[in-house]
């Protein structure tokens, strides 16, 4: 007889207390899942969750995202073999034994998190070898089968214990396997007491890997062993392929912007005599190289922290936060009450999904002194009360961390208010409010309203997109009327283990550039011959920087010196200065283009105390600043509809799957490299097309004034 109600796994236990437990009832099984998208289609709730699966990635600010649920509701609609295909894996996700993993379906996270098991195990099989020869290591990783694995964990630790010092993947389960785990690196340390060595593909810990441990430390307990330490083995952010390794080293990160800062200003006439003495000396970087042994003592970190030491604050290990709530019983009642809850049907959740907060999710918080786990007490985005999301609603407010989701939710349960065209005042809604502090909404929210309500009732005319703001659209123009305008845009891939010399993890490693150059003012993006065109893809499965550098310095350099345009141009900047500290004979031309890149973005991204936001705006932009959405509500007759690679994260996955060697080259050249060639050069077209539009908008503007 079972002690819980019904399987609680792995995901379901992180997901309901780090970020919302109506979320894992969704995805807790395929039936709960299907009585959501009932619900939704019946207009009684509405599942937000937007399931986020947010590439490892320090830098580029534009990170894809995946929103399952709604990927799922349009397969059903389509009825292709491609389709169906993903529709069999959504379903078959149900039945792993860590619950439905939503990383899972973006294809460079699950590939960055095996290659990264896979080096982990390469690093405890070495270790073992050098200090513990006369022990073996037992490894089920390529067993696919739990209960299978289950039954030949469970006879080794009952009979072969004392032979064996690692074990890779075992398998655990509990209360008739409604909880069940498997373990990435177990040690064993005799007589039942062993240390869990738990494996991130990330830089550093987050939340959800506490519970991760945490779970898997409730099974282990209660299969009879004696856990005396966790670890979390995650990625050094220090650690770059090629390159002596120190534990005070500084990352990549800040190395390359010492660089930059300590480099004085460059001239043209500098940069190119520096890069064509580069060409004249046929530079021919070796780039490519393995990581060797003695790497591996250092590429991954294994913590047992928590939190670390602080200037006012004590460590705390990740065993030592489980034991505290252990104490308290907590882990007992979590999943006690958690198991009930998941498995109830949508009849007795509707209750739950009509309030407002996520109850379950907790935090570590300190006061005076003593470690306390509180609840969150966040309003909740990921179930609400039914609304239509293509009407203009008030999540389109934009904000960061500044205006996350929750503050959104707020104003929904709150005033129930959720439609734009039907709030007339967003001070008057602010009056329905619980806040701290003078004003709930951002500056600019307020004028969205407003171009809302003239778009809607239509009253909006192209000219009232810089209504105000003129000025700045005027000055901010000044600085393309000195051409060439050398408009430009990378691509890159990353790999979670460095694959290149020089390289970190996650490291956006460039391989293709487009650039467009406006020579005069003539230049219009519906004729193509009125401007002039570079671009580059790497063809070769080798490093894509050597001849990527040189051929896009070549193309930048090529009309003279101009100004040098990027849309988010920290991205560009920072790919650049990564590759200055790589290749120093580059430093000189990739600092100079570095020096003198300015950002489109500017037009719709704000600068404190700089530049507004939005001096350009369009209540089509949806309160956002990405270019996806400002060109075509700038320009709706240029799209990217009819090209097969639309998307960078597609071009990103499809070029690694080339250099990793899982495409042929045939099937590169004949189909693959002509669709990732028009995509990129779709990007930069697409800047053209915006600076085109503001200029006309301004110019009718002003045409207007007179």
């Amino acid at each position: 007889m079972s002690i819980y109600q019904g399987p609680l796994s792995k995901e379901d236990f992180k997901t309901a207390l780090v970020e919302c437990e109506k979320k894992a009832w969704v995805w807790h099984s395929f039936a709960n899942f299907k009585q959501m998208l009932d619900a939704q289609n019946a207009k009684e709730f509405i599942y937000w969750g937007k399931d986020k699966i947010t590439n490892e990635d320090d830098y580029h600010s534009d990170a894809s995202t995946i929103d399952l649920y709604e990927v799922y509701c349009q397969l059903l609609d389509n009825n292709n073999q491609q389709d169906n295909e993903s529709l069999t894996k959504f379903s078959q996700n149900w039945t792993d034994e860590d619950g439905f993993v939503l990383t899972k379906f973006q294809g460079e996270t699950i590939e960055n998190g095996n290659e990264v098991g896979d080096k982990a195990r390469v690093f405890w099989t070495l270790e073992n070898a050098k200090k513990t020869p006369h022990l073996k290591v037992a490894d089920f990783s390529g067993n696919l089968d739990f209960v299978a694995v289950q039954k030949q964990t469970t006879d080794l630790l009952n009979n072969e214990q004392s032979q064996y010092h690692y074990l890779f993947e075992p398998a655990f389960g509990y209360d008739n396997n409604n909880l069940k785990t498997r373990c990435d690196i177990l040690r064993l340390n005799g007589n039942n007491h062993v240390e869990i060595i738990e494996i991130k593909a990330t830089s550093k810990i987050k939340p959800e890997h506490f519970f991760d441990l945490a779970y898997q430390i409730f099974i282990l307990e209660k299969n009879g062993l004696i856990v005396d330490e966790v670890y979390l083995g995650h990625l050094r952010d220090n650690f770059i392929l090629g390159v002596p390794f120190a534990y005070d080293d500084s990352p990549l990160k800040d190395l390359a912007s010492t660089l930059y800062e300590e480099t004085p200003q460059i001239t043209f006439a500098e940069a190119k005599t520096a890069f064509e003495k580069v060409l004249n000396s046929n530079w021919q970087p070796d780039s490519e190289i393995k990581m060797i042994e003695d790497e591996f003592d250092y590429f991954l970190d294994f913590d047992p922290w928590l939190k670390k030491q602080g200037s006012k604050t004590a460590p705390y290990s990740l065993l030592e936060a489980y034991r505290d709530l252990e104490t308290q019983g907590r882990w007992e009642s979590w999943i006690n009450e958690l198991s009930t809850y998941l498995n109830k049907p949508l009849s007795l959740m509707t209750y739950y999904f009509q309030q407002p907060n996520c109850s379950w999710p907790v935090a570590l918080k300190q006061k005076k002194g003593a470690k306390i786990w509180a609840p969150k007490e966040t309003f909740c985005y990921h179930i609400m009360p039914w609304f239509d999301t293509s009407q203009p609603h008030i999540f389109q407010l934009t904000g960061s961390s500044n205006f996350a989701n929750s503050k959104k939710a707020q104003v929904y349960w709150e005033t129930q208010q959720v439609y734009l065209t039907k709030i007339k005042s967003l001070k008057g809604l602010e009056a329905s409010l619980t806040f701290k502090g003078d004003d709930f909404f951002l500056p600019y929210h307020h004028e969205h309203l407003d171009l809302v309500h003239q778009y809607q009732t239509n009253k909006f005319r192209i000219t009232d997109a810089i209504n105000g703001k003129q000025g700045y659209v005027k000055q901010n123009l000044v600085q393309y009327s000195h051409y060439p305008v050398y408009m430009y845009d990378f691509e890159t891939v990353k790999w979670a283990i460095p694959r290149f010399h020089r390289s970190k993890s996650y490291q956006q490693i460039p391989f293709q550039y487009s650039i467009d150059v406006l020579m005069d003012d003539n230049y219009d993006y519906n004729q193509p011959q009125s401007m002039k065109h570079y671009d580059f893809l790497a063809n070769q499965i080798a490093d894509p920087r050597p001849e990527f550098l040189r051929e896009f310095l070549k193309a930048i350099f090529s009309q003279g010196p101009g100004v040098y345009v990027a849309y988010n141009d920290s991205f560009e900047k920072t790919v650049l200065k990564y590759a200055a500290w790589a290749f120093p004979e580059l430093k000189i031309p990739l600092f100079y283009i570095v020096q003198n890149t300015i950002d489109l973005m500017t037009f719709f991204k704000g600068k404190k105390g700089v530049y507004p936001w939005f001096m350009v705006n369009h209540p089509l932009f949806e309160g956002s600043y990405s270019i996806k959405k400002t060109q075509p509500a700038l320009e709706p007759n240029f799209s990217y509809t009819d090209l097969t690679i639309n998307k960078g994260d597609k071009a990103s996955q499809v070029f690694r799957e080339f250099i990793d060697g899982l495409i042929p080259q045939a099937v590169w050249e004949e189909g693959i490299y002509p669709d990732l060639l028009a995509y990129c050069n779709r990007d930069t077209l697409a800047m053209v097309v915006i600076l085109q539009r503001v200029k006309e908008i301004y110019q009718e503007w002003e045409q207007n004034a007179k």
